[in-house]
């Protein structure tokens, strides 16, 4: 006879946040090393009589070892329970489903709930002994998941408890274990030293070498490693040595094309201006990842494509700078840096290998403001209309000059003409959500020539156009109704940075025109789309005054030890203002900045180092005046010095 499933009321005092453990290398690796979970009934059968109760479905490890003992358990290994349900997150916690020890003590990680499954995160080890971690080689450890009759108890998201308690028990294997640590891809440059990091402070005695996948803690040891330093002697001699101890570190939630593993040496007094290290090639005691492979090197510092080859055996020059001023991060901003820009300015992108201000002279001069209508809206020659925020404006002419556009959904702007060519032109974006319908303006020639076609050329066959400073965003529809029957374009985009049409309807044979570089996102329903590539030109009108103002994505910086930083910009050109703001790694993603109430930005250059917390984010703000005849306000890049 099935007891009643009873729904429980959620237990406030009972829900508890785990924050994620500073070392992630068991993420995702029960799917690497191909496991199978196992679906395990746990409850009574399910009869006629309604829906089966909430129960746990499977565990993975499976449940039962090889012969019937307890199941081995890896010393990075997650521990991922599978309901029969969708669970309710927050009757998850530390007290409902736990890992401990023999001695019943809870032994460190964090908990994932996602979907029908929770995944129990161990801490992973980095010293040489393994026994550092969540799981110490040989111990044996216990999951355990809260079911009824307790009160507070795992429940699904309908609110019903889980059908029973239930306990699984493991066994850590040892540190002799040929593999004890599973591997798990967390780079695509593979197990391989960030060769464009061998820098450190002259009057230091630790280098930091940084591997974009974890070495095997117990090869982490001073004699996988040579050091040379010149002796103060006449002729001049190299002393070599072994570093006077090692240890691994690890970055937790860096980004995967950025080094997360750092093995720092100390070399037992100052290097003296000069040093080489060097990764011993001995098979019995060189420097090895989880499945036994050597590393490699790879250098990935600036727009070309990654270099990968050979560091064992070699000597390589570290970098070494007077004083205690190390520079962690130094950028030029090549190919794209992605920028959000403030609302009624124009933008920046990377170009030329600057970031620059976003203008462009064919984009015209934004004399209207910035164009966000509320409601269904008319545009017409002569005739006022309200731009979205209360404020009447007027065209003298066929061309309507917007700082920025944006359509939003729900909303139809309709532009009437009498037979003339009409242009919607924006020193920013133009971005259509909703629908944008041209009326009674002509065709438009189609352009069959590709390649570097003057802009002026592009427009003067035009009898409709979008031209954008920066990019074009059809999500919603843009429609034509023409005057006449002929072939033609009815219809051109210019942008100076990129076409996204993800799905928006477009009419067909429309003229996508882009700077060289420049990209067409997605495609149009409506058929074949000519597309002629175009350099702009990077100036504003004559007589033109624009403000300029973005804040840039965030940047992880590859801080440990070092708490502050100065940050130092080159070759700024222009009237041009930048900011910085740091942010703390959020709790529960430490791949992503805090979501909380952040600092102010702080000016450039700092009047005081900033504070910058382990695992943190900086991003940038950059604000200018851009005026037609002036130079355009740009930045060569920047260089973050830890002090």
């Amino acid at each position: 006879m099935r007891r009643p499933r009873d729904r429980i009321p959620a237990d406030p005092g009972g829900i508890a946040r785990g924050s994620r453990y500073d070392a992630r290398m068991g993420r995702g690796v029960h799917f690497t090393a191909g496991l199978l979970l196992v679906g395990i009934v746990v409850g009574g059968c399910g009869g006629g009589d309604g829906p089966a109760a909430f129960q746990v479905a499977g565990v993975q490890p499976s449940l039962a070892g090889p012969l019937g003992g307890l199941e081995p358990l890896y010393l990075n290994q997650e521990i991922t329970v599978r309901f029969n349900q969708r669970v309710d997150p927050l009757s998850v916690t530390e007290s409902t489903v736990r890992v401990v020890d023999e001695r019943g003590q809870r032994v460190p990680g964090a908990l994932r709930r996602h979907g029908h499954t929770v995944t129990f995160e161990p801490v992973a080890p980095l010293d040489p002994g393994l026994d550092d971690g969540s799981f110490v080689p040989g111990q044996i450890y216990q999951l355990e998941i809260a079911g009824f009759p307790r009160a507070s108890a795992v429940r699904s998201a309908d609110g019903e408890v889980l059908d029973r308690s239930m306990v699984r028990r493991f066994r850590a294997v040892g540190a002799d274990h040929p593999s004890p640590l599973l591997y798990a891809a967390a780079s695509p440059y593979g197990f391989a030293l960030e060769g464009s990091m061998l820098r450190m402070a002259e009057d230091s005695d630790t280098l930091t070498l940084y591997f974009h996948e974890p070495p095997m803690p117990a090869t982490a040891t001073p004699a996988a490693f040579k050091l040379y330093r010149p002796r103060m002697v006449e002729p001049l001699e190299f002393e070599v040595f072994a570093p006077k101890s090692v240890e691994l570190l690890h970055l937790a939630g860096s980004h995967p094309n950025f080094p997360q593993w750092l093995v720092e040496l100390e070399l037992g007094r100052p290097p003296g201006g000069y040093l080489c290290v060097e990764l011993v090639s001995d098979p019995a005691i060189a420097l090895r990842d989880y499945r036994g492979g050597l590393p490699r090197r790879v250098v990935s510092q600036g727009p070309a494509e990654p270099r990968i080859g050979d560091v064992v055996g070699e000597k390589l020059l570290v970098e070494v700078y007077p004083g205690h001023r190390v520079p962690l991060v130094q950028m030029a901003f090549a190919d794209r840096v992605g920028f959000v820009t403030d609302r009624g300015a124009v933008g920046f992108e990377a170009r030329s290998g600057r970031v620059t201000a976003r203008v462009r002279s064919e984009a015209g001069s934004g004399a209207l403001g910035t164009f966000a209508p509320r409601r269904d809206t008319e545009l017409a020659v002569g005739r006022s209309f309200d731009r979205g925020d209360g404020r009447e404006v007027t065209a003298t002419d066929g061309v309507f000059d917007f700082l920025d556009v944006h359509v939003p959904e729900g909303v139809t702007v309709r532009v009437r003409s009498t037979g003339e060519p009409v242009l919607l032109r924006a020193c920013g974006d133009i971005r259509v959500d909703g629908s944008l319908i041209f009326d009674g303006t002509p065709l438009g020639a189609v352009l069959e020539r590709r390649g570097d076609v003057p802009p002026a050329e592009i427009l003067s066959a035009s009898g409709a156009g979008l031209v954008a400073g920066g990019d074009i965003r059809v999500s919603g529809r843009v429609v034509r109704q023409p005057l006449g029957t002929h072939e033609g374009s009815p219809l051109t985009m210019l942008a100076g940075g990129d076409l996204w049409l993800p799905g928006g309807r477009v009419p067909g044979r429309v003229t996508l025109a882009f700077e060289p570089g420049g990209r067409v996102i997605g495609e149009a329903r409506s058929g074949a789309i000519p597309v002629a590539a175009t350099p702009m030109t990077p100036e504003l009108p004559p007589g033109v005054t624009v403000r300029a103002a973005a804040m840039s994505e965030w940047f992880r910086l590859p801080v440990t030890h070092y708490r502050r930083v100065e940050i130092e910009l080159h070759d700024v050109r222009g009237d041009l203002q930048v900011q910085v703001q740091a942010a703390p790694p959020d709790a529960a993603d430490p791949t992503r900045p805090s979501r909380e109430p952040l600092l102010a930005p702080v000016e450039l250059p700092l009047k005081a180092p900033l504070e910058v917390p382990p695992g943190g984010f900086v991003r940038f703000r950059l604000e200018a005046g851009v005026q037609a005849g002036e130079p355009v306000p740009s930045v060569g890049g920047l260089t973050v010095v830890g002090v």
